[in-house]
């Protein structure tokens, strides 16, 4: 059974917006179809079919970084309204700035970082190839970063308060 609802959304109607864990990445996201990148423990897309492949929407504040980050899968970033820069590579890196209405594809395996240095917010749309929940590589220093500031990854995958994993894993 065919049902034009469960199968579209208008971008004003996309919910379950989640900061990711650190502050310091001002970094807002919201799966749009299927899983995505999103370690949120309860994510929860618009359109839950991903039919080979995920998107999120994802913004990200003046001055903010996704950090730097790997995936196993293929991926494209869709610009949306402000230019942001690509960064590739992990400790010696090559960046690409991307205009607006841009459309970037990443293969699988790519270190890489998408930076905000303009004064006005960026969003953009990520679609990454494949249906389950995708695992995110962060780079040491982001790990590092989230443990100090409180955040690690939960047994099932997902982003926690570091104290609650350590008791729940005594």
């Amino acid at each position: 059974f065919f049902s034009s609802r469960r199968r579209h959304t208008r971008f004003r109607n996309v919910t379950g917006v989640q900061t990711c864990a650190l502050p310091i990445y001002r970094v807002s996201t919201a799966p749009i179809i299927g899983f995505g990148i999103n370690e949120h423990r309860r994510p929860g897309s618009a359109i839950t079919t991903p039919h080979g492949f995920s998107a999120q929407w994802l913004r990200l504040e003046p001055g903010a970084s996704l950090g730097v980050h790997r995936i196993d899968r293929q991926a494209a970033v869709l610009a949306m309204g402000s230019r942001f820069t690509l960064q590739f590579g992990h400790g010696e890196t090559a960046e690409r700035a991307v205009e607006p209405g841009s459309v970037v594809s990443l293969p699988a395996g790519l270190w890489r970082d998408l930076v905000n240095s303009g004064s006005e917010p960026v969003e953009v749309v990520l679609a990454v190839c494949g249906e389950g929940r995708v695992e995110v590589q962060w780079s040491p220093e982001v790990v590092e970063a989230s443990l100090e500031a409180g955040y690690t990854r939960d047994p099932g995958g997902s982003i926690a308060p570091l104290d609650l994993v350590r008791r729940r894993l005594g």
